[in-house]
C-alpha cells in the first residue's frame, strides 16, 4: 500500500488548501512538498481513512510551516520525542528544517535548565531567610 492514501498510489493526491471540519473540530489543510509527506499513519475515523502524523512529524511541520511553538508545549515535546524517529525524519528534511528543528529543542532545554536553575536558587534564598 503506498504511504499517501488508502488505493496504494504512493503519492498524495491534490486538495484545496484551507479549513476543513471534521469531527467537529477544525482542521488546516495545507499543501507540502513529496519529498516531505511522511511520518504519519493512516487511522480509520469512521467510514474515512485520515492520515495522523505522530509526534516527531508534527514538530518537523510546525518549523517547516513556520509556525511557533509554545516553550511550554516544547519542553513537552521534548521529554516525549522518540530520538531515533526524530533523527530518521530529519535525514528526510532540508537542512533549514533540522536547524531550526534542532534549535527549537535545544531553546526548550535552556528555558528547561533555566527553570530548575531558578528553583535552586529558591530553595536556597528560603533556607538563608529560615535562619
Amino acid at each position: 500500500m503506498g504511504a499517501g492514501n488508502k488505493s496504494g498510489r504512493d503519492n498524495p493526491r491534490k486538495v484545496r488548501t484551507g479549513v476543513r471540519t471534521f469531527e467537529g473540530a477544525n482542521y488546516i489543510v495545507r499543501r507540502i512538498k513529496r519529498e516531505m509527506f511522511f511520518g504519519f499513519e493512516l487511522t480509520k475515523y469512521g467510514d474515512f481513512w485520515i492520515p495522523v502524523s505522530g509526534l516527531e512529524k508534527t514538530l518537523i511541520d510546525f518549523v517547516y510551516f513556520r509556525q511557533q511553538l509554545n516553550i511550554e508545549v516544547l519542553m513537552e515535546v521534548r521529554k516525549k520525542v522518540d530520538w531515533k524517529t526524530l533523527n530518521a525524519y530529519l535525514k528526510r528534511c532540508p537542512s533549514w528544517v533540522k536547524t531550526g528543528v534542532l534549535d527549537e529543542l535545544a531553546a526548550a532545554k535552556r528555558h528547561e535548565l533555566e527553570k530548575e536553575s531558578e528553583g535552586g536558587k529558591r530553595k536556597t534564598l528560603s533556607a538563608s531567610h529560615a535562619k
